[in-house]
């Protein structure tokens, strides 16, 4: 045990670096903590989301063979069933049953969490196909 204490002392860069913070934690931190603040945060983080969800959208699209492809066509029934579960998928948070904690933090987290599922999907098809076309990815 010491001497792993005296390589972790001798080597400090040896050590992982901790992570930065995304934009979303640095709006919590910075905020008064009340719900208002939690709303634009949460707000702010899946705008960026949304933004992001659009431009693989339309990169994945193109690179199964744009709408009129039939991979195109699966793609598009596809987004549009997501579409569909993303809508209904976190609605229970925003009903009265739940406090004003979960649907100023947890329904909009859960909201988040579906959005960033869904890029990495589609982050995986643009990959896929440039792994298949011999692109460098």
């Amino acid at each position: 045990m010491s001497m792993l204490l005296a390589l972790m002392m001798a080597a400090p860069d040896a050590l992982p670096a901790k992570a930065p913070k995304s934009k979303l934690e640095t709006c919590i931190d910075a905020s008064r903590g009340t719900n208002h603040d939690f709303v634009k945060c949460y707000g702010a983080a899946l705008k960026r989301a949304d933004t992001k969800l659009n431009m693989i959208w339309k990169q994945a699209l193109t690179d199964v063979g744009g709408r009129e492809s039939d991979g195109g066509k699966a793609l598009v029934e596809e987004q549009r069933a997501w579409i569909a579960f993303k809508e209904k998928a976190c609605n229970f948070y925003w009903t009265k049953d739940f406090g004003s904690m979960h649907r100023s933090i947890i329904g909009p987290s859960c909201a988040l969490s579906i959005i960033n599922a869904r890029i990495d999907q589609l982050e995986d098809i643009t990959s896929h196909f440039s792994a298949y076309r011999g692109d460098d990815a």
